[in-house]
């Protein structure tokens, strides 16, 4: 039989990593992360340049490692993405990249893992891929010509954008952040379902 892996994760982000060292941790070596992008961070390094984390460094990092820098400060996406990067290397976390998984079926008591290059084989399966793997753009926007929309997981920067105003659709983190790097040049409306509430970033 070919090699049969104890854990296969699919998705090496942050929950993927983590479950990894968990795993390592209590002596389950035989498992291993794929992922389709081609190193571990760039999911994070392919958002837009602005992007800040809204939680400080301590509470940002992974256990057994802490992040470099003020634990006070709040983290680039880059600084995030090299970080992650740094922990596999660190732990020495089993991975491959590259690797689209495009169905996963149980035979047996094994899970067979088809991959774009190969069928992976294991007794169980971890999905850490995400939630919002797809982008959602209304029907609306789509039949209208006359509208320049951008999903924000295509945004980078503010020269992306026509000039004048931008409506954004969405008040979570991302809108929230993207609106205000755009209010400094341009008029800005942020739509949203809700009235916004504010917290301190600090207590006390």
């Amino acid at each position: 039989m070919e090699h049969v892996y104890e854990v296969i994760i699919i998705g090496a982000g942050q929950a993927g990593i983590a479950m990894s060292h968990q795993l390592k941790q209590k002596g389950i070596e035989n498992h291993i992360m794929i992922d389709a992008l081609k190193c571990i961070g760039d999911s994070w390094r392919s958002r837009y340049k602005s992007l800040v984390l809204f939680t400080p460094r301590s509470h940002s990092a992974l256990p057994g490692l802490e992040m470099t820098g003020d634990p006070d400060s709040y983290p680039t996406k880059d600084e995030m993405a090299d970080y992650l990067e740094g922990y596999v290397a660190h732990f020495n976390l089993p991975h491959k990249m590259n690797t689209v998984v495009t169905k996963i079926e149980k035979e047996n008591n094994y899970f067979n893992v088809f991959t774009t290059g190969e069928k992976l084989q294991s007794r169980k399966v971890i999905v850490a891929s995400g939630a919002f793997q797809k982008n959602h753009i209304p029907p609306i926007i789509l039949n209208e010509n006359a509208v320049s929309h951008v999903h924000s997981s295509s945004y980078t920067e503010p020269k992306d954008l026509n000039n004048g105003t931008v409506l954004i659709v969405g008040g979570g983190n991302s809108g929230a952040q993207i609106a205000m790097e755009l209010s400094e040049d341009r008029e800005v409306i942020l739509a949203i379902s809700h009235k916004l509430k504010f917290l301190p970033l600090e207590v006390r």
